[in-house]
């Protein structure tokens, strides 16, 4: 079954999820929620978003994000890219970080945007981690009590319909608390009304369009960098018979670097390196991950990227 493609428009406000690989935890000690909000600033200056709402849960992150393109692909891509490297290098572990594609949905701001902040803030009381949502540490709330933004997160808009204040918001978050509300972040793509659904779906042909060609597209970015860096032809790197070193060096790396930026398969990559079968794929993706420099090396030409 051929996967949704993303809703990808300028100015839009999406809910974002993105759950650990088979649930297991993202976050192991306090340095890690610092590196991962590091990156959201980083990218943020980088991909010109606004974060709304942040919660980072031990398993799994919700954000509010309003991007200024349409980008949001790349923006996700970057972010959770960057954040697994680093947590696989520290933690010295291997593979996956986060399970298959994020979520989304893009969201109404008039009506939906400040019962969806209430409902990533108390997402922590919810999984009984606190009692009280102002306690927890990695949620954007602490911002809205102080009612101050910073350098990638806007409280404004949000605190606007309580005059600024703080306190008034964090009594309607608490008002939430026995409410329900559970948007269907897997099952649909929207968080609207009926009008605002209809709007977005109107201007969908060119932005599936657009989306669809970031998807095709990613692995021959990932292998024009890598050419370039190893100063080798697309048709050397594919070619399976060529032993050379710099060409060996380099289908590794673009092994690992699809691996860890693309949705694709053993499969699918090895289709793309002149038909190398799934194990050897594997094999080379796992030898990159155990080899800190080539690990090192591949970092690096996806930065210059």
């Amino acid at each position: 079954m051929p996967r949704p493609h993303r809703i990808n428009i300028k100015g839009g406000f999406y809910h974002i999820l993105a759950r650990g690989n088979n649930r297991q935890d993202i976050f192991f000690a306090d340095t890690d929620e610092e590196r991962f909000l590091g990156y959201l600033e980083k990218y943020a200056a980088v991909f010109k978003y606004k974060v709304h709402c942040y919660c980072l849960m031990p398993n799994h992150i919700h954000l509010l994000l309003e991007t200024e393109e349409a980008n949001l692909s790349k923006i996700m891509q970057r972010l959770l890219s960057a954040y697994t490297l680093y947590f696989n290098k520290k933690h010295n572990q291997t593979g996956h970080l986060f399970q298959g594609r994020f979520k989304s949905l893009v969201v109404e701001k008039d009506d939906y945007l400040i019962e969806l902040s209430r409902y990533i803030h108390l997402n922590p009381v919810r999984a009984n981690i606190v009692k009280k949502p102002e306690d927890y540490r990695w949620s954007s709330l602490g911002y809205y009590l102080g009612g101050r933004s910073n350098n990638f997160l806007w409280v404004e808009d949000i605190l606007s319909p309580f005059g600024g204040d703080g306190m008034a918001y964090l009594e309607f978050v608490y008002e939430g608390i026995d409410r329900e509300f559970t948007p269907s972040i897997t099952q649909s793509l929207y968080l609207g009304s009926k009008d605002f659904i209809k709007k977005i779906k109107d201007t969908l042909g060119e932005n599936e369009t657009e989306e669809k060609q970031e998807s095709d597209i990613s692995f021959a970015r990932l292998k024009e960098g890598v050419c370039k860096y190893f100063q080798v032809s697309p048709d050397d790197i594919t070619k399976a018979r060529r032993r050379e070193h710099d060409i060996r060096q380099s289908r590794k790396v673009l092994i690992y670097l699809a691996r860890q930026y693309t949705p694709m398969t053993l499969s699918e990559i090895g289709v793309e390196l002149g038909g190398a079968s799934p194990q050897l794929v594997s094999n080379a993706f796992r030898e990159v991950e155990l080899d800190k420099n080539l690990r090192e090396l591949a970092t690096t030409i996806f930065s210059q990227m």
